[in-house]
């Protein structure tokens, strides 16, 4: 049986962040949720190189790509958090390698005033 995270049980702001095992979970999500009530927005990190079809980024605008050959991606995936508020938030979708996931969730979780509901699920690759 194949996991699939909740749906936000209220509508608002949606992020994710993930690594390349997460794209097609966060691709179902995007399809799953309706625009007029759920903003949604994706971050997906890949240590190795890749040539993302020209489609998929025009009909996916939301997603941002993260490419560093060798890279950690709990620290890049924390440095595009920075630039976020992640206080103006509903839910916070986490996925991919479990050290990366439970890593990200527990940064998350320091950050006062956060009320999203943070959903994760971690893979071992």
């Amino acid at each position: 049986m194949a996991h699939a995270a909740p749906l936000p049980a209220k509508p608002g702001k949606i992020v994710c962040f993930g690594d390349g095992s997460a794209l097609g979970h966060f691709l179902a999500l995007k399809q799953l949720t309706d625009r007029k009530y759920c903003n949604f927005e994706a971050f997906v990190f890949f240590n190795e190189e890749y040539t993302l079809p020209e489609y998929f980024s025009l009909e996916n605008p939301e997603f941002k790509f993260v490419m560093k050959v060798g890279g950690d991606s709990l620290k890049s995936l924390l440095e595009c958090s920075e630039g976020k508020m992640l206080q103006d938030y509903t839910s916070i979708y986490i996925t991919g390698y479990i050290p990366m996931v439970s890593g990200l969730r527990k940064e998350f979780k320091k950050i006062p005033n956060l009320n999203a509901k943070i959903f994760a699920h971690g893979f071992w690759s």
